[in-house]
């Protein structure tokens, strides 16, 4: 009887009979077996069944998705009015997870493909990390262990690490944890890189890391320094590890390109430190001392994990030359890489150095891997304002239901937070909830990110003073300009649960606000109000005077005109030559024909005699093209970062990138698609030779 009549319980006993051989010879696939269906019982599944997707940048990141599926596709980036008064979209964010996520919502709705690439992110981990450990050599028990160190890390580091399950659930830090796996794919290709000198998947892998997060493609390059040091011997390897750092640039050129040539225009906020983490000083220390191995009579197991230890080093330098008084913001979002790769350095200093043989029966040596995962512990930073956060439990199923829904209104809408509450950080699920509904909001997702964002992040604490938003500087407001500040970014409503019925240039507004589940713990009574400006804003506007010119210094005047009285305030523009000497006369007429600010265009109308100074309250981007009658015409950044042009009659604003960036785009794809099908074709013999081994054996198996 051949094989392929067997009944089907024979062949399910076969499989289940194989399965249990493998499991028995290869205990780290068990583990990993094990450790993966826990994942997906205990995380995954309620995740995928119940989690609101509000909490924390996790709504954001949605709304993102959104808008590039309904926008900008099929480009990756483009402009999005919702982000301080208007932002880029995918120049300065990593954008292979929002073009992945948009894509796959085309076949399977958005919440879901969201959800489902997030579920595959966490259960990916695991796997690429046994491939680290079998590319290292480890031995199966210590396989086991290394899958352990990487899960309790996994699960159990600070929310605000990144690059762990906390992190991506409640933070809502999904691109961290969606780097870890190309990092440690890129990991393990590396003994083959300069091995067997093959590149084309390693460039794949580092370039996959970088566009996931770019603090993944850094802490990638750390990891490579420490082999190159070890591995490169000769100029083979010199020029293997050229081409490799010159095929992940082109794989990444589309979007590294544009970053770098745009990045004045990018912010970051900064906190303050304290302390360090005692267990990193530990390891810096121990791998420090690992260096001097030969001179100390000790050797490597192999050159990888010799490598290894030299990234380590490497990485925890850099780290702790971050360790500053002011520490960019995200950059302790390093230390995840750091606790996973500590791993090898307890490995090596314990195991291999002390000539222990690994067994089963070691459980010291789990015991220590575990007591120091567990204890690590994360430098406190101080948050600009507010409270600061409480940790909290690993929130599955997301953060409490927050509905407040309003009508679409003409004009932007200043969404402000409560601090009541499990409330406390819902600021920015209100703030989407709002724009879903098309309305254009003044809040986004990169919160930090604009060079705006210190102006209005002033606007929003001069109206709710205990805002949890972080902004690169606190720029402090002042309060005599309140209303100038709001029509200055042409706000025309405000949506607060806070009483503003004080406020003289504030009124109620006759639109309806929809509001449910808004009584979480801590709030006896929560209700949100939409207040109007009693005079409408306009998003264009002509002014009536001359601004005034400024050629050097543009932030230090831009900060202090924000603050000083003037009356009336004079706006700033920057200049390297004189302004026209021109101005309106206050009665002329503004007509705008065509808004669409979603797609980046906007067409209006200004009867005047001659060409006066016109506002557009738009965020400044050097990708805006303006056009007076089909003719170009300058734009002029005016304070603090909006547009002014001077002209007449039919003006249009065009948001056009520059031609390179698609030479770029078609460059990228066309060097995926060389490396893509250079790994195939080397893969494609050892796969054709297993298939044919497989077939000899199956044929032995025959029954006579």
């Amino acid at each position: 009887m051949l094989l392929s009549n067997r009944t089907i319980s024979d062949r399910l006993r076969h499989v289940i009979n194989t399965g249990l051989k493998v499991l028995k010879g290869h205990p780290a696939i068990a583990v990993l077996v094990g450790l993966e269906c826990f994942t997906a019982v205990t995380i995954i599944l309620p995740y995928c069944q119940s989690n609101n997707l509000h909490g924390g940048d996790t709504i954001g990141h949605l709304e993102a998705v959104r808008f590039l599926r309904d926008h900008l596709f099929p480009r990756f980036s483009g402009w999005n009015p919702h982000f301080y008064a208007g932002f880029p979209q995918g120049i300065f964010y990593h954008p292979l997870f929002h073009y992945a996520t948009a894509l796959l919502s085309f076949l399977i709705g958005l919440e879901a493909a969201f959800k489902t690439v997030i579920s595959l992110s966490i259960l990916l981990v695991l796997p690429a990390t046994w491939y680290l450990g079998k590319k290292v050599h480890l031995q199966q028990v210590a396989q086991s262990l290394w899958l352990v160190w990487v899960w309790v890390l996994l699960r159990f580091t600070p929310e605000t690490w990144g690059g762990n399950v906390a992190s991506t659930l409640v933070l809502g830090q999904v691109t961290n944890t969606i780097a870890m796996v190309p990092f440690f794919l890129y990991v393990a290709s590396l003994p083959s890189l300069f091995t067997r000198h093959t590149f084309f998947a390693s460039s794949l892998w580092l370039a996959g890391a970088t566009l996931s997060h770019v603090f993944a493609g850094i802490a990638s390059l750390l990891v490579l320094g420490g082999f190159g040091i070890i591995y490169v011997r000769s100029h083979r390897g010199i020029l293997t590890l050229l081409l490799h750092l010159l095929t992940t640039f082109l794989l990444t050129a589309f979007w590294t390109l544009p970053f770098l040539a745009n990045r004045e225009y990018l912010r970051g906020a900064t906190v303050t430190w304290e302390g360090l983490s005692v267990p990193f000083l530990v390891m810096l220390g121990l791998c420090a001392y690992m260096l001097f191995a030969k001179e100390l009579g000790y050797s490597y197991p192999n050159e990888s994990m010799h490598s290894l230890i030299v990234a380590l080093f490497l990485l925890a330098t850099f780290l702790y030359l971050r360790y500053l008084p002011d520490l960019p913001f995200h950059f302790y979002r390093f230390q995840i890489y750091a606790a996973y790769l500590a791993f090898f350095a307890v490995y090596v200093f314990v195991v291999c150095w002390r000539g222990m043989t690994i067994k089963i029966s070691d459980v010291a040596i789990l015991v220590i891997l575990l007591g120091f995962g567990s204890t690590i512990t994360t430098s406190r930073h101080k948050q600009q304002l507010g409270q600061p956060r409480e940790s909290s439990v690993l929130e599955v199923h997301g953060p409490p239901d927050v509905h407040v829904q309003i009508p679409k209104v003409d004009g932007r809408v200043l969404c402000l937070g409560t601090t009541a509450g499990n409330l406390r950080f819902q600021h920015r699920a209100l703030t989407f909830l709002v724009a879903r509904e098309g309305n254009t909001v003044t809040d986004g997702l990169f919160m930090e990110s604009a060079p705006n964002s210190p102006f209005l992040g002033s606007m929003f604490r001069m109206f709710d003073p205990f805002s949890p938003r972080f902004t690169p500087k606190n720029i402090p407001p002042n309060a005599n300009k309140a209303e100038f500040y709001l029509r200055l970014f042409d706000v025309r409503y405000i949506l607060s649960p806070h009483d503003h019925s004080g406020v003289p240039f504030l009124r109620p507004s006759t639109h309806e606000v929809d509001q449910r589940n808004l009584l979480p713990s801590g709030a006896s009574e929560l209700v949100f109000r939409l207040y109007e400006l009693a005079a409408p804003s306009e998003l264009i506007e002509v002014l009536n005077y001359q601004p005034v010119g400024v050629k050097d210094s543009w932030e230090k005047y831009v900060e202090e005109w924000w603050i000083r009285d003037e009356n009336p305030p004079r706006l700033l523009v920057q200049t390297s030559t004189p302004l026209p000497d021109a101005h309106g006369s206050g009665g002329e007429a503004v007509q705008i024909l065509e808004e669409r600010l979603d797609d980046g265009y906007l067409k209006f109308h200004v009867a005047a005699e001659a060409n006066v100074p016109i506002l557009v309250k738009i965020s400044y981007f050097p990708s805006w093209k303006a056009y007076q009658d089909g003719k170009p015409i300058p734009i002029y950044k005016a304070s603090p970062y909006l547009m002014l042009v001077y002209g007449r009659n039919t003006i249009e604003f065009i948001y056009q990138p520059p031609r390179y960036t698609s030479y770029l785009f078609i460059l990228s794809l066309g060097t995926l698609l060389f490396c893509a099908t250079a790994v195939v074709a080397k893969q494609s013999p050892r796969i054709i030779a297993n298939s044919r081994g497989n077939a000899r054996k199956r044929n032995l198996t025959l029954l006579p």
